[in-house]
């Protein structure tokens, strides 16, 4: 067997060895990238699902502390709302708006959002800030309980206009595209109606759903 020249190139199958070497791990490297963004694709969809919960927690919250009545010096509506919309006060523990003050909260649209409104106590500084409620594609309705004369019988409405207090409940109605929403029945003002409930109090004809 006669010694191989150190000065020779590199044989056909030594080349070859080293192609399938490198094919190899680029193979194992696709892979891993694969993998990897397949989990931040499916993090990032669980992540905002989970910031669409909380806002429609932190909705919860702000229609249970909706304004009970209307505030003289506001002009804004306390409460009134369409089969697609509603616009309410509510004075809600916010860090991003001042303490104390009522934030008008304004929403609906094809893709659920949450319109925040805030005036600061000078009457004229506004803060804004938009959240969403749902993925594209979902549609938002509503639904009011409550008596809207003093004649009438309680009973869900398709709209409740401004300027003869709040309904009982509001009702929120997920539709569209996707994964359904379950819906939501919220007691506006709750907060305050807790604090003077009592044993003669009545039943609402719903409970109260999770967001």
């Amino acid at each position: 067997m006669t010694a191989r020249d150190p000065r020779a190139g590199v044989t056909l199958l030594e080349t070859l060895v080293a192609l399938l070497i490198m094919a190899m791990v680029a193979a194992i490297l696709s892979s891993g990238f694969s993998a990897s963004i397949r989990n931040l694709n499916r993090s990032a969809g669980v992540s905002t699902a989970v910031d669409h919960a909380l806002v429609r927690h932190d909705l919860r919250r702000w229609l249970e502390n909706a304004s009970p009545t209307s505030v003289p010096s506001d002009t804004r509506p306390q409460l009134q709302g369409t089969a697609k919309e509603l616009t309410f006060l509510a004075v809600p523990p916010m860090p991003d708006f001042w303490p104390g003050a009522a934030v008008e909260v304004t929403l609906g649209g094809e893709a659920p959002t949450v319109r925040l409104r805030g005036i600061g106590p000078d009457g004229k500084t506004a803060r804004d800030a938009t959240l969403t409620l749902a993925p594209p594609g979902v549609r938002l309705t509503f639904g009011f309980w409550g008596r809207r004369s003093a004649e009438a019988a309680p009973g869900w409405h398709d709209d409740w206009p401004s300027g003869i207090g709040l309904p009982d409940l509001v009702k929120l109605t997920f539709t569209g595209a996707g994964r359904p929403l379950p819906p939501m029945v919220i007691r506006p003002a709750k907060a305050l109606l807790q604090s003077e409930m009592s044993l003669s109090s009545l039943v609402p004809p719903v409970l109260p759903s999770r967001p």
